[in-house]
């Protein structure tokens, strides 16, 4: 199941390191694929640190609105998004919008926005990572075999060891228009 959570972050590769390919298409994950929006949030991109407490609550709401708008405006996708966090980045979304009075938090504002469905946090995420995906939208899907199967492995004598294995067929879809535009991205510094 591990590698399974590792397939849809970082692709699969053979044992040459090799981008699996099947029907002449590849899957390098939501990090890497080239079906997934990428946008640099280092001084050469959008130059801004989520997770730095000295950035101003009105900085990452605009920072926000302006990955967002990526995927809204010039990607044209009007699905509802879903955004997943890095732990650091959700700890500071915790802090008061207003440094003046007990107001709400970043995460409660940023979630207010026009299109953001819910904003979570992902342990495959660290540092200045973000992902903006559509999931109710049919966007992004699994194509799923069998998606996890546990089996047991005959016994021949009374006395044999119980073998299980556990095994899984799936590959993720994700969808871009006629135009290239995309429907998830991925931020990172």
């Amino acid at each position: 199941k591990r590698q399974a959570v590792s397939y849809i972050w970082d692709g699969f590769r053979d044992g040459k390191g090799n981008f699996v390919k099947v029907d002449g298409k590849t899957w390098k994950g939501l990090r890497g694929d080239e079906r997934v929006a990428k946008v640099d949030l280092s001084a050469g991109g959008f130059n801004i640190d989520f997770t730095s407490g000295t950035v101003s609550a009105e900085t990452i709401r605009n920072g926000f609105i302006a990955l967002r708008d990526v995927l809204r405006i010039t990607n044209r996708s009007a699905y509802p998004l879903d955004v997943f966090v890095s732990t650091a980045i959700m700890s500071n979304l915790e802090r008061y919008y207003s440094d003046q009075y007990a107001s709400r938090t970043i995460l409660q504002e940023l979630t207010s926005l026009t299109g953001i469905a819910s904003i979570q946090e992902d342990s495959q995420l660290q540092g200045n990572q973000i992902l903006m995906i559509p999931l109710a939208s049919g966007r992004v899907a699994p194509i799923v075999g069998s998606a996890f199967a546990t089996v047991a492995d005959p016994r021949p004598f009374y006395n044999s060891d119980y073998v299980w294995r556990t095994w899984g067929a799936m590959g993720l879809m994700v969808k871009t228009d006629i135009n290239d535009r995309y429907s998830v991205m991925y931020a990172s510094s």
